[in-house]
């Protein structure tokens, strides 16, 4: 197919997005079904764009009903995409605010900000003098939350930090260090200093399912020289806690996350040591940038900060 020819005044946004979601799904067939469209129409939405552009932008993979995109379509996805998430910020502008002037907020959110960081937020809402209406995503999954802000179906979302996104703007909110929960029968609990990598060799650990910031302090604990023993892998920090007062193992979580079920660790006797010698959670909040700013965006950022900056709840 040559590349010089082609008239790109009839490229549509629909052409555009057929690209994109071959590019997610790797097939036609699952192009349509995200879409909605047959695989018959997602083939010739692709096949009108290659005739419009004047270059060949995806291949079929031989013996296989998946495809390709071809280099010159990864040129052409990557403004794409930049298209496509322009347009929805600019939907997002146009629903941001209602009839009635009441100023709508959607946050996205995971667990452990949820249940302590949030509610003071919330307070300095409501008591704003224009009414803020404020909606709630939570989710365990961080990346989806990302996905949902360059899609502009959220305005702001806790994160955590660093996030490659070239159409979000990030900024720490706090420094969530990682902590051991121990029984007070426990050995460690003896320990009058913070805790370290290689306090942790072998001991029985209980702690989150894999994720991002996971893996990090897992690989972080490994390079300090800790041989990890891990008994069970949680979906939820609260069982952590939980198994480390039956006396399962010790708790690997973000002190977040204690701070977030202080009334179980009391009930269960147990005792917080810090690890000292890792880096924190970097917890952010991100938005996206080329949406129209916006003054509760703005004001809802400076809130979180503030209540960043006054540090973790003491324990």
């Amino acid at each position: 197919m040559e590349g010089n020819g082609g008239s790109w005044h009839g490229v549509e946004l629909r052409h555009l997005a057929a690209l994109e979601a071959i590019a997610n799904e790797g097939s036609f067939s699952g192009a349509g079904a995200r879409m909605g469209y047959s695989q018959s129409a997602i083939s010739g939405q692709i096949a009108t764009l290659e005739r419009l552009v004047g270059a060949r932008l995806v291949t079929r993979l031989r013996g296989s009903r998946k495809v390709a995109i071809t280099p010159e379509g990864q040129l052409l996805l990557d403004h794409a995409k930049a298209i496509n998430a322009r347009l929805s910020a600019a939907r997002a502008d146009l629903n941001s605010a209602r009839d009635d002037g009441t100023s709508i907020l959607r946050i996205g959110t995971f667990q452990s900000v949820s249940q302590t960081l949030l509610p003071g937020l919330f307070r300095r809402l409501l008591q704003e003098p224009s009414p803020v209406d404020a909606s709630l995503r939570e989710d365990a999954d961080i990346e989806h939350l990302v996905d949902l802000l360059a899609a502009g179906e959220l305005d702001v979302a806790f994160v955590l930090l660093p996030i490659a996104r070239p159409e979000l703007e990030t900024i720490e909110v706090l420094r969530d260090p990682w902590t051991i929960v121990v029984r007070q029968d426990h050995p460690l609990a003896c320990l009058r200093r913070p805790a370290t990598a290689r306090d942790l060799s072998h001991v029985p650990l209980v702690t989150y399912e894999r994720c991002r910031s996971q893996s990090f302090i897992e690989g972080s604990l490994a390079a300090a020289g800790a041989q990890l023993r891990i008994v069970s892998r949680l979906a939820d920090y609260r069982s952590v806690l939980t198994l480390a007062a039956a006396g399962l193992g010790c708790g690997l979580v973000p002190r977040l996350a204690v701070e977030a079920d202080l009334e179980a660790c009391a009930k269960g006797r147990l005792r917080m040591l810090t690890l000292e010698d890792q880096p924190p959670r970097l917890i952010g909040l991100a938005w996206n940038r080329d949406r129209r700013p916006s003054d509760v965006v703005d004001r809802f950022i400076g809130f979180a900060v503030d209540a960043g900056d006054r540090g973790p709840v003491p324990t």
